[in-house]
């Protein structure tokens, strides 16, 4: 891969990764690094990738596989020496629990209200909130499928696993989701 496909690689998918990264890590931090070493490891490992085959689908995997690699380091580390932060006095604010770092400007898009751009922002911070309460590998699905719209084909092969079993992960996330989110569209 030559620094100009890299580039390219970057300006075109960058985005895309960037927030699967953030919705798997949840943590601006840890995926501003994750997406690093995606297109770090994308370099190292240019033989291996087919670039006319689909490019993006490879770095939406590898991404995943490095993520769960650090996350089973993480859990293998705590399970040998648990470790727990304790900052003597400190207490988050409102302000730091609910979206610190944030700076999104309501902007009054064409024909709505600033009461129905309100609420429309806080119906997707609850589906937001709904699927990031999903157990792994249900959220993962669904992150694929809708967020960056694979086909099941697609999310099988990225994930290793039959297409059957994406399709039944991602029937079971949409039933956890109507039930966690029955309550708020019910009215």
């Amino acid at each position: 891969m030559t620094r100009q496909e890299l580039e390219s690689f970057i300006a075109e998918y960058g985005r895309d990764i960037y927030s699967f990264c953030c919705f798997l890590t949840r943590d601006r931090y840890e995926a501003e690094e994750l997406y690093q070493e995606v297109f770090l490891r994308a370099t190292t490992h240019q033989e291996r990738m087919n670039i006319q085959e689909n490019p993006k689908g490879y770095l939406l995997s590898m991404a995943l596989r490095l993520w769960k690699d650090r996350q089973r380091k993480l859990a293998r580390r705590q399970r040998i020496a648990p470790r727990q932060t304790y900052v003597e006095g400190w207490e988050p604010d409102a302000g730091e629990q609910e979206g610190a770092g944030q700076s999104e400007s309501f902007s009054q898009s064409e024909g709505q209200l600033p009461m129905e751009v309100i609420l429309q922002k806080e119906m997707q911070a609850q589906v937001r909130q709904a699927v990031e309460e999903l157990p792994e590998k249900y959220r993962t699905v669904v992150l694929l499928y809708y967020m960056e719209e694979m086909d099941i084909s697609q999310i099988a092969r990225i994930l290793g696993v039959p297409g059957g079993t994406v399709k039944s992960r991602l029937f079971q996330a949409r039933k956890q989701l109507k039930r966690k989110l029955e309550c708020i569209y019910d009215e």
